[in-house]
């Protein structure tokens, strides 16, 4: 059977975890350590994509096999600017 994997993003705010998850609006979960979070983390995730087959509604593939990442950029707009090569104007159709 496939199998799908969903990024999860995970925070951390006075000892405790939160985490949610891009690919599925709306599915929030939390936990006193990382291992409760990751137990709620699939319960939570089971319960969207349950619901989202009993409605109908498109079950989302999640990010596939690839590797995820993350890039730490500074808030700083003149930091950006140097970084650009090239930005163009696109209008919403």
């Amino acid at each position: 059977m496939e199998a799908f994997k969903y990024l999860m993003v995970v925070h951390e705010e006075n000892g405790r975890y939160w985490a949610w998850f891009p690919e599925l609006p709306g599915c929030f979960t939390d936990g006193d350590t990382l291992e409760e979070l990751r137990r709620n983390a699939k319960e939570a995730v089971y319960g969207v994509l349950s619901l989202r087959h009993d409605e109908g509604r498109e079950i989302p593939q999640g990010v596939g096999d690839g590797v995820i990442e993350t890039l730490l950029v500074k808030n700083n707009p003149a930091e950006w600017k140097k970084g650009v090569r090239m930005i163009k104007s696109v209008e919403a159709v």
